[in-house]
This record gives C-alpha cells, sequence and structure tokens, in this order.
C-alpha cells in the first residue's frame, strides 16, 4: 500500500482561511468549466457541480472549503441562463452540505489511523532504540497513581508482568534498602519542584541479585504547577559500574605495588611532559621526600636530584633516560649515581622504558631503578683485589727473575773462587789472600740478600720483632756515617751533629739499618765525588733524619713506587740488588710509628728522610 501514502498528506487538515481560498479557486474553476460545456451544447450546470463539492471539501482539508464551495455553486445554479427552478439550487445546496459533512468525517478516520500507524511505528523505534541501549523507559501519572514500564524497566527490576501492579510501590519495593530513603526522598523532591530527578541506585531482585540503575525523568505539571506526570528513561549501568570498581581496584593494587616495591620507580607522561608518580622508594634512594621533587614542571627536569653517569659526569636534564623515553620512545639499561642533597653518591641500576598505546604512540615512561651501591664498592673491591693479586703476581715474577739473577752472580762468583782455591791447594801452591778476601765479598753480599729475603717475609706476616733501648740518635748516626767514609774514602760525607744528645726510645739495630740503607742508596746513585749531606732536625715532636745526594732525581712516578717492593730506581752497574731496601726500611720506621719519604726532581738528587716520635714510651709493635 506504499503507493497510496500520499492520500494521508493530501488529506491533512488546513488553516480555515486556507479551506476558504480553496473553495473560491475550486468554484471558479468549475463555474469556468461549465461555462466552456454550455458553448458547446446544452447541459445541465448540475453535472460538475457536485464533483466540485467533492473535490473541495477533500483536498481542502476541512469543512469550510466545503460550505464554501457549495454556497457559490448554488448561487451560480440560480443565476444560470435559462433556469427559473429554485427547487433544484435548495436540493444541491442540501447535498452539498451532507457530502461535505461525509468528506470531512472520512478526512478525520484517514488522519487517525494515520496517527495511530506513525505513532506505533514511533513507539516501535523507540522500543528498539531503548532496547539498543539499554534503556528502560516509563511513566508515572501522579494524579491517578499509575505507573507504565516497558519490558526493559520489568527487566531490570527482576519481575515478570503478571507481578506488576502498575503502582509507584513497585518501584519502591525493589529498591535496595539502603538506598530506599535517599531514592524516595530525590523523587518527592522532584515532584515538589525542588530539584531534578537525577538518581543512582541499586535494584534488589526478588532472587537476590543487585543492578545499579541510573534514572532520569520530566516533571510534567498543568497551568496552575502541579506535577501530573512523570517520563522517565531508566539505565542499567551494573555491568559500567562493576567495571570502574575493578579499574579502581586494580588501580589500588597498582598504587600498592609500586608504593611497596623496594626498587625506585619513576613515571612521566608523554602527552603533558610531566612528572606523575615518583615511589618512596625512589624518594629514599635519592635522599629526600615529596618536597625534593619539582612538581607540575616539564619532565626534563625530573626532580631536584643530581644525576650522573657512572664516571660521575653530569646528565643534561634532556638527556636522562626518563625524558629521552617519554619524547623519543629510548629504551636504556645503565647504571647511574644519585647525588644526595648531603652529597652523598648512590649507585643505582637504572632501566627504562616507554609505554605504548594499542595504536605504538607514546603514553608514559617509566623508569626502575634499584640501589647497587653496595654491590658497585664489592665489585670495585674485588676488581682492585683481583688488580692487585695481578700485580702480584708481575710483582712476583719480577721478584723471581731479579732474586734469579741477584742470586747467581755471588753463588756464580763464589763457585769459581772456591775452584782456584781448591786448584791452588792441590798444586801445593801458597793461598791467594785476594782470592779469599773476594770470596767473602761474595758471601757477604749472599748474606745479605738472604737476609733482605727474611726481613721481608716478616714484615709481611707481621713478625718482624723491635727490641727498644733508650739510644743517642746523634751518635748512631756519627757511627754509620764514619764507618762508610772509610769504607768509601774518595766521598765527603757532611753531618753536623746536635750539641746536646738525642736519646729516643728504639731499635738502634734496626735503625742503623735503615741508616745504612739511605746512605748506601745515595752513593749508590750519585756521581763519583759528589758529596753527600746527612741532616738531624728537632722538633718539639718529632725528629727528622734526612740524606741528601746530587745524584739524577726521580720522577714522580719512580718516587710513588720506590717503597714498594721489587722496585728500584734508576738502575746502573752499581745498583745490584733485589729492590728490598726501601721497602723494609719504610717497614721498620712504621713500626716505631715514624714516617718516611724522599723529595726528588730530575737532574737535581733527591733527599730521603724519615720522622721518628720523640716520646720515650713508643708502641713496642712486634716486640
Amino acid at each position: 500500500m506504499d503507493q497510496f501514502n500520499f492520500i494521508p498528506q493530501l488529506a491533512r487538515a488546513r488553516h480555515p482561511l486556507s479551506q476558504i481560498l480553496w473553495g473560491v479557486v475550486i468554484s471558479g474553476m468549475i463555474i469556468t468549466l461549465q461555462s466552456l460545456l454550455w458553448s458547446w451544447f446544452i447541459a445541465t450546470p448540475y453535472v460538475l457541480m457536485p464533483l466540485g463539492v467533492i473535490l473541495t471539501s477533500f483536498f481542502g482539508g476541512g469543512l469550510g472549503a466545503g460550505f464554501t464551495t457549495t454556497v457559490i455553486l448554488s448561487f451560480y445554479g440560480l443565476t444560470f441562463p435559462g433556469t427559473n427552478d429554485w427547487v433544484s439550487p435548495v436540493i444541491f445546496f442540501l447535498t452539498g452540505v451532507f457530502g461535505t459533512v461525509l468528506v470531512d468525517l472520512a478526512q478525520k478516520k484517514i488522519r487517525e489511523l494515520t496517527g495511530k500507524e506513525v505513532r506505533a511505528e514511533e513507539a516501535e523505534r523507540l522500543t528498539f532504540a531503548a532496547a539498543s541501549a539499554n534503556i528502560g523507559i516509563w511513566e508515572w501519572d501522579i494524579q491517578n497513581d499509575t505507573l507504565t514500564w516497558d519490558d526493559q524497566m520489568l527487566e531490570f527490576y527482576g519481575i515478570d508482568r503478571s507481578t506488576f501492579t502498575g503502582k509507584v510501590d513497585t518501584w519502591k519495593k525493589g529498591l535496595h534498602p539502603e538506598d530506599a530513603e535517599y531514592s524516595n526522598q530525590v523523587l518527592l523532591d522532584a515532584v515538589s519542584g525542588k530539584t531534578s530527578f537525577k538518581l543512582e541506585f541499586r535494584v534488589l531482585h526478588p532472587n537476590g541479585n543487585i543492578r545499579m540503575i541510573r534514572a532520569n525523568a520530566y516533571v510534567m505539571r498543568d497551568e496552575k504547577g502541579t506535577a501530573i506526570k512523570m517520563f522517565g528513561l531508566n539505565q542499567d549501568i551494573t555491568k559500567e559500574k562493576n567495571t570502574l570498581r575493578e579499574i579502581r581496584d586494580l588501580k589500588a593494587y597498582f598504587e600498592a605495588a609500586l608504593v611497596q616495591s623496594p626498587a625506585g620507580i619513576v613515571i612521566g607522561d608523554a602527552p603533558n611532559g610531566l612528572l606523575r608518580f615518583v615511589n618512596p622508594a625512589a624518594l629514599n634512594i635519592a635522599g629526600g621526600d615529596q618536597s625534593t621533587l619539582v612538581t607540575n614542571v616539564d619532565i626534563n627536569r625530573y626532580a631536584r636530584w643530581r644525576i650522573t653517569d657512572i664516571n660521575s659526569i653530569p646528565i643534561p636534564n634532556e638527556e636522562l633516560p626518563l625524558a629521552k623515553a617519554v619524547r623519543a620512545g629510548h629504551t636504556s639499561s645503565e647504571n647511574l649515581i644519585f647525588i644526595r642533597p648531603n652529597g652523598e653518591k648512590r649507585v643505582v641500576f637504572s632501566q627504562t622504558a616507554p609505554v605504548r598505546r594499542e595504536d605504538g604512540s607514546i603514553l608514559s615512561g617509566i623508569s626502575v631503578f634499584v640501589d647497587i651501591t653496595e654491590q658497585h664498592k664489592l665489585m670495585e673491591e674485588l676488581s682492585a683485589a683481583r688488580e692487585a693479586a695481578e700485580v702480584a703476581m708481575r710483582a712476583k715474577a719480577k721478584f723471581l727473575d731479579i732474586a734469579a739473577h741477584e742470586l747467581r752472580t755471588p753463588v756464580t762468583a763464589a763457585s769459581l773462587l772456591t775452584q782456584l782455591t781448591q786448584r791452588q791447594l792441590e798444586k801445593g801452591e801458597a793461598l791467594d789472600k785476594t782470592l779469599l778476601q773476594r770470596m767473602r765479598v761474595q758471601l757477604d753480599r749472599l748474606s745479605r740478600l738472604v737476609v733482605d729475603l727474611l726481613e721481608v717475609s716478616k714484615l709481611d706476616r707481621g713478625v718482624l720483632e723491635l727490641r727498644y733501648e733508650c739510644t743517642d740518635l746523634r751518635g748512631l748516626i756519627a757511627d754509620c756515617s764514619s764507618t762508610f767514609q772509610i769504607q768509601f774514602p774518595d766521598r765527603k760525607i757532611n753531618f753536623t751533629p746536635p750539641q746536646e744528645p738525642l736519646e729516643l726510645m728504639i731499635d738502634p739495630i734496626r735503625i742503623f739499618e735503615v741508616l745504612s740503607n739511605l746512605l748506601d742508596n745515595a752513593i749508590k746513585y750519585s756521581p763519583e765525588g759528589s758529596p753527600i749531606d746527612l741532616e738531624l732536625q728537632v722538633g718539639p715532636e718529632f725528629v727528622r733524619y734526612s740524606v741528601r745526594d746530587y745524584g739524577p732525581g726521580l720522577t714522580e712516578e719512580g718516587q710513588r713506587k720506590l717503597f714498594s717492593a721489587f722496585e728500584r730506581g734508576n738502575v746502573n752497574e752499581k745498583t745490584s740488588g733485589l729492590g728490598l731496601g726501601l721497602f723494609i726500611c719504610r717497614g721498620i720506621i712504621a713500626l716505631h710509628n715514624g714516617s718516611i719519604g724522599v723529595h726528588s726532581s730530575p737532574e737535581k738528587g733527591s733527599t730521603f728522610y724519615f720522622d721518628l716520635p720523640r716520646k720515650k714510651e713508643l708502641q713496642k709493635t712486634g716486640s
């Protein structure tokens, strides 16, 4: 029947003035047509006049159009040429009025049927839209307390149509007990006009299920402002609320995990570039609290924390791992140093990565770091120990090389001299005293090397014994210098002793050993004929003995290594030995609670010195 959908449109009601106009126009058209037909053949004027009344009544859209046409055409019938009958116009008038009324009734019926179809179609559309949106529709006639619910509303409240009373009590009984009082009050306030009806409440089904409902309603009022009806929409938001609750729970779990995490965690937003979250562990590692953070600022500033790389080189703000992750999606794993406000440094292992959305865009960046300061120190200690072990292994190898060379020389020389002596004895020749003297020199040298090795061993094991005596250090230095002056008569050894004796509680044999070693080195490492200057300085707490030579001197690196085992200065043909003398001297002076050192520069000679405390009672370490 779609081809006749135009009929309801033609039959629609029109304005009274429009109806009269339609009557005038169509009457004019009928009169004109009747005049034309009369000129061609003789015909009664009432042939077309009824048709005009019907058409005018239908298309004119009301009684006004039909009555107007009936009056005009009736008058036309009275004045038609050659007509002397007044009965026909009266009959036509009465017939036109009756026909107009019938046509108007037919139009109203068409419009009524069309309205019902339209309303039914609109209702179906509304019902479908409401069901699709999970919305229930209701109406409450307040004056008669008549409640109308659609099927969706019945489902929301867990009841069927047979148990629905159609009273507002049905709604009230379905409310959750904890929400009933508040919801009823909102309803009363909406009816009285205090507030609008917007409400979220829980519904308790007869089977015990609970659903969350969001309701909105409009209150219709009469001309006096009295509420007469309410129209409303309800929406089941149970799933939405459950989802929000799950999200809140997950957020709470997530935040609890972040807060309780022993690792430092910092999160920054990508859209606005601001810090979003910093957990207590991160603040603890950085050595601060919330006040140390820079809030609502560009993430490039990170915080009021100073951060460097593992080599203590400051990292620019824009190059911090989190800033790079947010800006460019950079992922990193590296060791960093956090410098606390008090200057303390904490070493951390940091892992930083961007957090991306499904489309790949960067949502935020997260940096997780663990304090590894103690582990780092341990690794440094292990590295230092490994390096020390390697140094010791190299020193051992070096010692073996030197010891093998140094010990082989006197042993070989003594062996040769022994063979020469044996041959002289076998031949019955007189013994050559020079051979015996040379043999003794080599044996003394061998003995000295063995003694040095034994003393080094005792120093390493901490068992070198000291025998303290109250000794005049001035006299001990004089005896040592006299001994070397006799041995090296071509060398001038200058020493001006103090006028008064200088008595100290020392081990005279060990200190004499140190004096001899320093003087012997000065003679070995300085040009022949150059003088050696000895000096004894007396202070209030310490005395200092120094030996100055005019040899080639030492570099800074040579000075740092000189007192280590198996280290020697500028080696020449007169400087045989194991490189243990100064190492032993340092150990002996340390046992006396003193110190030993050297001042030297290339080509300007060297000054070796040691300081000893003047106090009478010394800690007798090893005695």
